[in-house]
């Protein structure tokens, strides 16, 4: 298939695309059920096509390359995820972070283009999570307490997540809060520079300018602040320009 899905597709060989859980500008995530498990387990499946648009193959046709020259640059971007997918094995295991199952690439059978499916648990956005139930004060100071040591998690392998924000993390069937989506976004989006820019994006990824871990723990102050706020962000950014980080 060229990058056109819909429920009922059966992918990865053996799981069927039951229902449309979420999209953003890296893919779309399903819901899926594994068709020769007789518990019928669940799964959710990101897929992602690259590139994620003719404008992308056109803007790079724009410097005089050729088509060859095309084919390797967005082989480079499956490149970047595949190499973000071996760092997400490392975290396998971990408390807190999103478990991640499988991977497969799939080139289109007609123009420039693949196709790349992530198989992780099956687990419930945070935003689906607080519409149904708003979010009490303990709860999001224990949102604040799993994403930590997820982040510590991620310190031991020297990772940096850089796009921690709600659309990242996710809630267990056990009330558990999960940071999810490592590297996804920036592996898929070369024209956006490293990182995926955002309202949670601290100022040195802004800037262009040296990073540690500690990105992550700005990210995460802004969501817990939006969050305790109720969702409004606008004095936290104004904070932000009062108190410059050291």
């Amino acid at each position: 298939m060229n990058g056109q899905y819909k429920i009922g597709d059966i992918v990865l060989n053996n799981w069927t695309l039951t229902r449309l859980l979420g999209q953003d500008t890296v893919g779309c995530v399903y819901e899926a059920v594994q068709n020769d498990s007789e518990q019928k387990a669940g799964a959710a499946i990101k897929i992602i096509t690259i590139p994620q648009s003719l404008n992308d193959i056109k803007n790079i046709m724009a410097d005089s390359a050729d088509k060859e020259s095309v084919v390797e640059y967005f082989k480079g971007s499956i490149g970047d995820l595949l190499e973000e997918l071996l760092l997400m094995t490392k975290l396998k295991g971990y408390s807190n972070i999103v478990q991640y199952d499988e991977h497969k690439v799939v080139q289109h059978t007609s123009g420039i283009g693949w196709d790349i499916f992530l198989r992780m648990e099956l687990l419930t956005p945070l935003i689906d999570y607080a519409h149904a139930r708003p979010l009490e004060r303990e709860s999001i100071l224990q949102l604040g307490i799993d994403i930590c040591r997820a982040l510590e998690h991620c310190e031991e392998y020297s990772i940096v997540h850089g796009d921690i924000k709600p659309g990242n993390i996710f809630v267990s069937k056990t009330g558990g809060f999960m940071l999810g989506d490592f590297g996804v976004a920036r592996a898929t989006d070369k024209t956006a520079g490293e990182f995926t820019k955002n309202a949670y994006t601290a100022p040195e990824l802004y800037r262009g300018e040296p990073y540690e871990q500690s990105v992550d723990i700005y990210s995460l102050g802004i969501v817990l602040y939006r969050l305790l706020n109720k969702n409004r962000t606008q004095t936290a950014r104004h904070l932000c320009r009062i108190i410059p980080r050291q």
